[in-house]
């Protein structure tokens, strides 16, 4: 549990650093085609409107590092793959 507490506050924090302006120069419209195996959670149960695409990115990234807990999918994605679905993600309403 204190780590789940600590994960979450980790996490909190970085989202405050990284979402002021974004960095990440993905192309969302590549991103589209890209992102469908993940619009099937993210924005409808798991919401990431909001984050920004550095977060995303960032997080993402992790994910597929085996740094965080995550379903399977993000292992072959390369940071252009990345950086393209979080500016897609990151524009979803």
């Amino acid at each position: 549990m204190r780590s789940f507490i600590t994960s979450t506050a980790v996490f909190l924090v970085c989202l405050q650093v990284f979402a002021v302006d974004s960095v990440i120069a993905g192309d969302a419209n590549a991103g589209a085609a890209k992102a469908k195996p993940c619009t099937a959670c993210h924005n409808s149960t798991i919401d990431l409107q909001g984050l920004g695409a550095d977060a995303i990115a960032i997080q993402s990234k992790a994910i597929r590092d085996g740094k965080k807990p995550h379903p399977p999918g993000l292992a072959g994605l390369s940071d252009e793959d990345i950086a393209d679905i979080a500016a897609y993600l990151n524009v979803l309403d």
